[in-house]
């Protein structure tokens, strides 16, 4: 990174040192126009560094503050994905606990309704219909969990091995 400065200000540099060289004065003259210049070189290296070092502070300082928000922004995927889940259980109970139980229980009781088929009414015992959740919001719901999964134990894993983990710590479980 920082040879990337010095290319850039030596390319800057570079012609006028060479310009130097054309002047027609004497070689003590040349070279202490050379040595102002390589002065002024190094110091907009010099400056050109503090930049990028004041840069990356500030990038360092935003990073941080982005991994210690607590707003609900934070929390967006979590909440996507208790959507999908809550959904998804909504419908399982729906399916297998109470549709099948409250269909014998209409279907003990004898509970007609008319319905309609082929322009005649006729009467059926009364059902309650299975709710169908698409293929893909199942596909979208295990994608959700594994990534949720997979990220998590990387963000814990990924902190046990820096520098600074502490191991008496619990660890962050949200």
């Amino acid at each position: 990174m920082w040879a990337k400065v010095f290319d850039v200000v030596d390319k800057a540099i570079k012609p006028i040192t060479n310009m130097v060289d054309q002047v027609h004065t004497s070689d003590e003259e040349k070279q202490k126009l050379k040595n102002n210049l390589e002065q002024i070189k190094n110091q907009i290296t010099s400056e050109m560094i503090d930049v990028q070092k004041e840069e990356l502070k500030a990038k360092k300082e935003m990073a941080i503050a982005e991994t210690k928000s607590k707003s609900i922004w934070d929390k967006w995927r979590k909440i996507i994905a208790l959507g999908f889940g809550l959904t998804a259980v909504i419908v399982i109970l729906v399916n297998h606990v109470l549709a099948p139980g409250v269909n014998l229980i209409l279907e003990i009781n004898k509970v007609m309704v008319e319905k309609m088929v082929e322009g005649q009414v006729i009467e059926v015992v009364a059902a309650v219909p299975k709710l169908d959740l698409p293929k893909e919001i199942w596909n979208l719901l295990t994608k959700l969990l594994t990534f949720g999964f997979l990220g998590k134990s990387a963000e814990i894993t990924a902190g046990r091995l820096s520098s600074s983990h502490n191991s008496n710590l619990k660890e962050d479980a949200d």
